[in-house]
């Protein structure tokens, strides 16, 4: 699972992700003390931003290949 490397209140890199596997468990901030979520949501979260940029990637790449063509 991928989790948040920085607390979206502060910008603290100092979070507190609990180490049990249960999916239910609250990450907090340790700096603010900001709660983020939980690990399921954030982690699926994150899932989605990476498959936004392997999109995006797929396009420039689609772009390149047309330019190079012309």
């Amino acid at each position: 699972m991928a989790f948040p490397e920085k607390c979206a209140q502060c910008g603290s890199e100092d979070l507190r992700i609990p180490s049990n596997s249960d999916e239910d468990q609250n990450i907090y901030c340790n700096s603010c003390n900001a709660l983020l979520g939980d690990k399921k949501t954030l982690s699926k979260e994150i899932e989605d931003e990476g498959e936004g940029d392997h999109q995006v990637e797929k396009f420039l790449r689609s772009l390149s290949a047309k330019s190079d063509k012309d």
